[in-house]
């Protein structure tokens, strides 16, 4: 009997491997030497990308979830409506379903990398996903001159004491 981790693990290699080679030009060209139709691959990928959007939501906390959220991601941008659909639909459960926030955090910092690399000219759906977030409180962080703690002017004998005994004479 296969264990569930190695089971996990061996669908995210094969969606690693197989997804995005699948998403390039070059499958064309492979489905023209191999015989495979061009509409067996989109299929094949769009069944590896729902199987990786279920476990990012089943799993949140698997070992590779970094990988899975930095792969599911770039994916809610894409230009196919039906593959954007539902990798927003998966990373909209995960932020909503997330009560420790690491998962959260680890996906907002994806995509705000991702708007970043794109120069922000993203689908509107995936900034839409923010809203799911769970925010109760926001903590605003001053300016470093505020919460800085003052320095104390030193006066003479402060100043005294911190020299040797040879700058002391």
């Amino acid at each position: 009997m296969v264990d569930i981790n190695e089971w996990l693990l061996l669908v995210v290699r094969i969606s690693c491997v197989n997804t995005l080679p699948c998403r390039l030009e070059a499958e064309e060209e492979n489905a023209q030497r191999g015989g495979v139709s061009l509409q067996s691959y989109k299929g094949l990928t769009e069944v590896a990308i729902r199987c990786i959007c279920e476990l990012l939501v089943a799993l949140p906390y698997f070992n590779f979830h970094n990988n899975i959220i930095v792969m599911v991601v770039p994916l809610m941008n894409d230009p196919i409506k039906r593959v954007s659909d539902m990798c927003c639909e998966a990373v909209k459960k995960l932020l909503k379903q997330d009560k420790q926030g690491q998962a959260s955090l680890g996906t907002v910092k994806v995509i705000s990398g991702l708007v970043k690399s794109r120069n922000y000219d993203v689908r509107p759906e995936l900034l839409k996903i923010l809203l799911c977030l769970r925010i109760k409180e926001v903590e605003v962080k001053k300016g470093t001159d505020d919460t800085a703690p003052k320095k104390k002017l030193m006066d003479y004998k402060d100043k005294k004491k911190n020299l040797s005994r040879m700058q002391r004479i």
